[in-house]
């Protein structure tokens, strides 16, 4: 839309809706379509097909640290801490204290 606009062309974003009700289905419904007056189809059109697009491949590093990071969220969301916890067995009572305590307050 930038583009066109730029070019000196009217554009219109016909079905901007879409993306402002829910963002995540855009693509699903082919993106947002954009609409130009008929005399200046043509120019938006080789415009459009002329622009070039080029994709910066990312690197292997790159990747493997983002596997990394959300391996590691998903194994911490999904599974629970252990039911003893997380403390060192040390710093807990000891089970019978524990029975002994709650005698001798009753």
């Amino acid at each position: 839309m930038a583009l066109l606009r730029a070019a000196g062309i009217e554009v219109f974003p016909d079905t901007w809706y879409f993306a402002s009700a829910d963002w995540t289905k855009t693509h699903a419904f082919g993106g947002i379509a954009l609409r130009v007056p008929a005399d200046q189809a043509a120019d938006a059109l080789t415009l459009l097909v002329e622009y070039p697009i080029t994709s910066r491949p990312r690197r292997w590093t790159g990747r493997l640290l983002a596997a990394a990071l959300f391996t590691a969220i998903y194994l911490l969301m999904v599974f629970p801490p252990p039911p003893s916890g997380f403390f060192p067995a040390t710093l807990r009572p000891a089970p019978g204290r524990l029975a002994e305590a709650s005698d001798d307050t009753a």
